[in-house]
């Protein structure tokens, strides 16, 4: 399925006629077809551009959890938002957890990303 949404993601990218950032990759957007092939949905929030162009300014689009961090930097966006956003997807799988999740007590959240930072810099890390 990965390998499948990453094709996805370089047609969109590199391969197609316009060059389609898709905004909101995460797993409710990927389905599969009946040979268990991924494909990408969901194209409401995607930004379009021009052949010549790689960045664009736009308001913030997405999915909490999933959100590259150059959407708050209020600068022009590239692909790489989805490329973050695929990469919070594979966290999820290799995981087995949420982008988010609440805590027990309720009052707080748990972001996989910072979990994952936090066993990088700790060298907590299975390799």
């Amino acid at each position: 399925m990965a390998i499948g949404v990453a094709q996805g993601l370089t047609y969109l990218h590199e391969e197609c006629s316009k060059k389609i950032i898709h905004c909101d990759i995460k797993p409710q957007n990927i389905l599969l077809d009946e040979n268990n092939n991924a494909r990408i949905a969901d194209f409401g929030l995607s930004k379009i551009l021009m052949m010549d162009q790689s960045r664009t300014l736009t308001d913030i689009r997405g999915t909490k959890g999933y959100v590259a961090p150059e959407w708050f930097r209020n600068t022009k966006i590239t692909a790489k938002v989805d490329v973050y956003s695929f990469g919070v997807l594979l966290l999820e799988i290799v995981s087995c957890r949420r982008s988010l999740n609440d805590l027990e007590n309720g009052d707080e959240l748990s972001v996989l990303t910072d979990l994952a930072w936090d066993c990088y810099t700790e060298g907590n890390l299975i390799l």
